[in-house]
């Protein structure tokens, strides 16, 4: 048992931050049997929190483990993640990267500007594939495997940037004329919402569901949801300009200002 312990703690370089705040070593007790095994002196005096930085500075010095610094995202964390999703948040936000500028940099600024990936990113866009969620969980430290299930890997995600990425950012959301969307795409709209719904139902029942539950107001998760004819249409109703080449992406960015 302590051998199977020991070989998956060298995998992880340590307890992952997920572990010590919110499991094994969210106890004050089993924090101060660590520390004294570990030969770490404490007193009676020393904070919770106290105890968690000398958890993670023996970590950071004895095995390796990049540690989240006092942001939720770092440049090593993103190194980490990989240039091609960098890359590809990039481009989707539509950033500009300055001749002989870092990627990682320029990510990391925008980040800290939305407190983190959006809902949309993660739900419907960079984040939803299921590996690109387990790797960018693994460089924040937080244990995951093959069996964890999809949804979770998702609500790991947004879990760790409410605990440190400060107060969540308001959603950008755009008033939608409802007649511009076919009642499929109202039922989407609630599926988002986390609502159910079916398109058999009838176009009365759908909208009164949808005044029910944030009436006409769509963030930009919801308008993910909608095909990008509808975009157009709402685009065109509002006389904003687009292209044919322009993503759904660029087309809400456009939507919500």
């Amino acid at each position: 048992m302590f051998e199977a312990v020991l070989t998956d703690l060298r995998k992880t370089r340590g307890f992952t931050i997920n572990e010590i705040r919110f499991n094994v070593l969210e106890s004050e007790d089993r924090r101060r049997r660590l520390l004294g095994c570990i030969g770490i002196q404490i007193g009676p005096n020393t904070t919770y929190q106290e105890m968690e930085e000398l958890i993670l500075d023996y970590q950071k010095n004895n095995c390796g483990v990049v540690q989240p610094a006092t942001e939720c995202y770092t440049v090593e964390i993103l190194s980490c993640w990989g240039d091609e999703a960098v890359r590809q948040t990039i481009e989707r936000r539509q950033l500009s990267v300055p001749s002989g500028g870092n990627v990682f940099e320029v990510l990391l600024a925008d980040l800290r500007k939305t407190g983190g990936f959006t809902d949309a990113e993660i739900r419907t866009n960079v984040l939803e594939s299921p590996d690109r969620r387990r790797n960018l969980l693994k460089c924040l430290g937080i244990s995951v495997d093959e069996t964890t299930p999809y949804e979770q890997l998702g609500q790991l995600i947004i879990n760790y940037q409410l605990q440190n990425c400060g107060a969540a950012v308001a959603r950008p959301s755009a008033t939608i004329e409802l007649g511009l969307l076919p009642t499929t795409e109202l039922v989407k709209v609630l599926e988002a919402r986390g609502r159910t719904a079916v398109s058999t139902e009838s176009r009365t029942a759908v909208e009164a569901e949808i005044a029910s539950s944030g009436g006409n107001v769509l963030n930009e998760t919801e308008l993910m949801a909608v095909s990008r004819d509808s975009l157009t249409k709402i685009l065109n109703n509002r006389n904003i300009a687009h292209t044919t080449s322009e993503n759904k992406t660029q087309l809400i960015r456009k939507l919500l200002g």
